[in-house]
């Protein structure tokens, strides 16, 4: 089991008090992955919401010119230690938006979706904790999207003029 020790060194999990983090440590596992493994591919059903540990972790999408083949891996950023990866757990249809391949080894802990939001559902305290941090990473990769989109759309019409 992750210790409340580990929890409360995480950014992810400031605002908590020691109870809610103890609350949340039985549903916590840490996981190592290898150079060029996937925690998990865009479109798999979303389990875990993760909080990168050591290693780095690139969030990456398929892109596709004008709706015309090949798809094009396409990498939003790079995670850091530190950082959370897979909301998609928490939020409806349930489903990753992107895929998370490690450049390195690294470790992540990993927390079941269902489980978080089932404590968000009866501590309306840490839901709204956990779910405006949740809001706040979202946003922040939506901008780092669209701003993504916006260069490769950019280079592509380049190569194709």
């Amino acid at each position: 089991m992750v210790s409340i020790e580990t929890l409360r060194k995480l950014d992810f999990f400031s605002g908590l008090s020691d109870d809610e983090l103890r609350q949340i440590t039985p549903i916590c596992e840490e996981r190592t992955y290898q150079v060029n493994e996937f925690c998990f591919e865009e479109g798999e059903q979303a389990e875990y919401l993760y909080v990168l540990l050591s290693g780095k972790v690139s969030i990456q999408f398929q892109f596709q010119f004008l709706l015309q083949p090949p798809y094009r891996e396409t990498a939003v950023t790079t995670l850091r230690p530190g950082e959370p990866f897979g909301w998609s757990s928490l939020v409806a249809p349930g489903q990753y938006t992107a895929s998370a391949l490690c450049l390195e080894e690294s470790k992540a802990l990993c927390i079941k979706g269902l489980d978080l939001e089932a404590m968000a559902e009866k501590d309306y305290r840490l839901g709204y904790r956990v779910m405006r941090k949740v809001a706040i990473v979202a946003g922040s990769r939506l901008r780092e999207t669209r701003q993504k989109l916006i260069r490769e759309l950019g280079q592509a019409v380049l190569d194709n003029w």
